[in-house]
């Protein structure tokens, strides 16, 4: 409308395409062949015709010729017409430097589009009459809307149409506020990085100048609708090299809030919204701390306590090129940062110990530099306790870390002091850098203290790590045990094994505890070659040092020697046998409970066991573990639960009421003793009439295990009484390892499985 209008009184026409080219050149008409320019005649220069002669004035060729008139190639100079560069010289005419205001004349465009605005020169377009085939006729779909179909055609309307000028109050003065409606459609994607839909609803501009550097805050807080904020150096760039802040929902419920500082500049404040409705935007402003951006950090010393306040902090965070962009730590909701930078020498660690001042929380974030978009690491207080953030370097030239600082909310601001503690780290802090142990050989007593950087492997949460190394022979294996020192109450340490310092996760862990202070791991090389195996010791506290001694031995071998032997007779329980509590008659368990002595089964020290009502127990480690009451027995090994299994007749066995039980009872002296468990008068679910009495013994000192069948008798069971339903045999606590007697085989000649006077011995090789 507005080209037909300008049209009618005389003047120029805009093209077609909305203003990529604006007649202003008033100059009386000039000679075509030199500028390529039509003479003002009102004939469209794409005819080639010259309205005197006929002739086109450049190529001299007739129009009725069959060669085409409008090639886009200067005919002088074999230039594409529409390339914008001059036939004479060969360089582009236009400076591409924005005119005056940033806008095409007469067409509220903004020249960003990247149109040529007025060159006069070989554009291949007729600036007079305003009269373009090839551009309205969209044959040149990229000069006009192949380019950026958001910069050319897809031009925010609100821009060409923004709302009042928005001036910011004084810094400490009430907010200011403009309301508006956005419409149900006729809108464009506005959002960049906070958001990624495509909003149906209109958007509405607001020209912003900033005469100085400010820090602002801006929300639609009070607003009815969803909504959305994005601040931009120019209305028309939809890229992130245009926005300076942006936000979706970090304001209250559904609306907005963004917080930042900004250099003198003209700005456009951009509101869209997920739905229709009216919103309130509102704009504050205040004076920015010196270090209210990353780039401006204040640095901290290692020797003294730093105050400070979050009360003039900068960005809360919500676009990539500013600190903590969308992905990062923790940073929704949070107010106005302050930075601080902590140059962290070589194998150092420092404990950023900070504490608020008040009663308002905290937010503590720990950067590797500024363009990070994600955090090493972020605390928060949740009361008077200050949180500690650990800085660790445990490479051999210093590192600087940015540490920023903000109040958990964001209309109250935060007091708070920094305190850091620098500690030299040990040699071995870098796992890169582990301390060789030799077999037999233990470590002197050392402390955690030293630690470098907590796993993320596994048992995260820990303290700081020492790295050590293991060389384990082919087919072999290591037993390595870790001891707790310290008196009184001491500090309990934790374990890892790592194939490599690249590993994401470990092979095994464990850890001593109050009433354990030696912990042991078995770690075996299966290959034909040597293996190396990391092991790394942390506290189990993220904040208090354990100390710890380290010793490795050879392991004994991962299998067990088995034994049949007949002929042979339950060894009598004790005068007084403890009869188990089950949880249930059928598929029931006992509570776990602690064998008499340490069982070195399979490698593992088990202290602890649970028998079950399906002929089977389960021995547990030291930190324990959860019973199964599985009927459906299965191959060994396997990894599915139940494991660490011993199963003498594991089947779907069921009790005789006042009959059937499982008794315990630990015999002989010293360190020879045996704690056996023996199940009387057993029978089959399915076989009421069979009844099977059988025990296991557990052996102190040599780790023996066997079990033998007291009595049988079948009873209408037949082959089942005999094993052709049952699993005899015995698995590692891993449940990877394990020596199995028979699978659903009844005993016979060939095969002597479960049959009264029949022992199964295992003995570790």
């Amino acid at each position: 409308m507005i080209g037909l209008f300008i049209a009618a009184c005389g003047g120029p026409m805009p093209t077609g395409d909305g203003g990529d080219v604006v007649m202003t050149d008033m100059t009386p008409p000039r000679d075509v062949r030199d500028t390529g320019v039509s003479t003002d005649t009102g004939v469209s220069t794409d005819t080639g015709v010259d309205p005197d002669t006929g002739v086109d004035p450049d190529t001299g060729v007739d129009p009725d010729a069959a060669t085409p008139t409008d090639s886009g190639v200067d005919p002088d100079t074999g230039i594409a017409m529409d390339s914008g560069v001059a036939p004479d010289t060969g360089v582009v005419t236009d400076t591409g430097v924005v005119i005056d205001t940033g806008v095409v004349i007469d067409t509220g465009v903004v020249i960003d589009s990247g149109v040529v605005t007025d060159t006069g020169i070989d554009t291949g377009v007729v600036t007079d009459t305003g009269v373009d085939v090839r551009t309205d006729t969209g044959v040149d779909v990229r000069t006009d809307t192949g380019v950026d179909v958001r910069t050319d055609t897809g031009l925010p309307s609100a821009c060409s149409m923004p709302g009042a000028a928005l001036t910011l109050p004084a810094p400490g003065a009430p907010a200011v506020s403009r309301m508006g409606t956005l419409a149900a459609s006729g809108g464009t994607n506005t959002s960049i990085s906070c958001a990624t839909f495509m909003f149906n609803t209109s958007e509405q501009v607001f020209p912003l100048t900033v005469a100085a550097r400010t820090g602002i805050i801006l929300t639609t807080n009070g607003s009815t609708i969803d909504t959305t904020i994005s601040l931009r150096r120019t209305c028309t760039d939809g890229s992130l090299m245009s926005e300076v802040l942006c936000d979706d929902d970090k304001g209250t419920g559904t609306q907005s809030y963004t917080r930042g500082v900004v250099p003198a500049g003209i700005y456009s404040v951009f509101i869209d919204g997920f739905n229709a409705g009216n919103y309130t935007l509102n704009a504050s402003t205040f004076t920015p701390a010196a270090n209210a951006e990353c780039s401006t950090p204040t640095a901290l010393s290692t020797m003294a306590m730093t105050t400070g306040s979050t009360a003039n902090g900068g960005t809360n965070g919500h676009v990539a090129n500013n600190f903590a962009g969308a992905g990062s730590c923790n940073y929704d909701g949070t107010g106005g940062q302050v930075f601080y930078s902590v140059n962290v020498p070589a194998r150092t660690r420092i404990d950023l110990s900070v504490a608020r001042v008040g009663t308002q929380d905290l937010a503590v974030r720990v950067l590797d530099n500024c363009t990070a978009t994600t955090c090493l690491g972020e605390s928060r207080t949740t009361g008077a306790m200050p949180v500690v953030r650990t800085l660790t370097n445990t490479s051999a030239t210093a590192r600087t870390f940015i540490v920023s600082v903000a109040s958990t909310s964001q209309t109250a601001d935060a007091n708070f002091t920094i305190n850091p503690t620098a500690t030299m780290l040990a040699p071995n802090s870098d796992c890169t850098t582990p301390t060789a142990l030799s077999v037999g050989v233990a470590t002197p007593t050392t402390s955690t203290a030293g630690g470098g950087t907590p796993s993320t492997a596994c048992r995260p949460g820990e303290g700081g790590q020492l790295f050590y190394s293991i060389s384990i022979p082919a087919m072999s294996g290591v037993d390595v045990a870790l001891t707790r020192q310290g008196m009184g109450m001491p500090q309990d340490v934790s374990m890892r094994v790592l194939d490599s310092c690249t590993a994401a996760a470990c092979v095994s862990s464990t850890a001593t505890t109050p009433a354990q202070p030696t912990s042991s791991l078995i770690v075996r090389n299966t290959t034909a070659m040597a293996r190396t195996v990391i092991i790394s010791v942390s506290s189990t506290s993220a904040t208090a040092p354990g100390s710890f001694t380290l010793r490795y031995t050879a392991a004994p071998s991962a299998s067990y020697m088995r034994l049949t032997t007949t002929g042979q007779t339950c060894e009598a329980l004790a005068a007084m046998p403890t009869t188990l509590t089950v949880s249930n008659p059928d598929d029931g368990i006992s509570p776990i409970a602690m064998l008499p002595f340490t069982l070195r089964y399979w490698g593992v020290d088990a202290t602890r066991f649970a028998a079950s009502t399906n002929g089977n127990v389960q021995l547990f480690p030291a930190m324990g573990g959860a019973a199964s009451t599985e009927q459906n027995n299965v191959a060994l090994p396997n990894a599915a639960q139940p494991n660490g299994l011993i199963a003498p007749f594991w089947d779907d066995l069921n009790t005789v009421p006042m009959v059937s039980n499982i008794q315990t009872s630990i015999v002989g002296t010293g360190t020879t003793r045996r704690f056996i468990i023996q199940w009387n008068n057993w029978a089959h679910f399915n076989h009421s009439t069979m009844r099977a009495t059988f025990q296991v013994r557990l052996h102190e000192t040599t780790n023996v295990v066997d079990f033998t069948y007291c009595s049988i008798t079948p009873g209408m069971a037949g082959t089942v009484a005999a094993g052709s339903e049952a699993t005899v045999g015995i698995e590692n606590i891993a449940g990877d390892l394990g020596n199995q007697v028979s699978f659903n085989t009844a005993s016979g000649m060939a095969l002597r499985t479960i049959e009264q006077g029949v022992r199964h011995t295992f003995t570790p090789m």
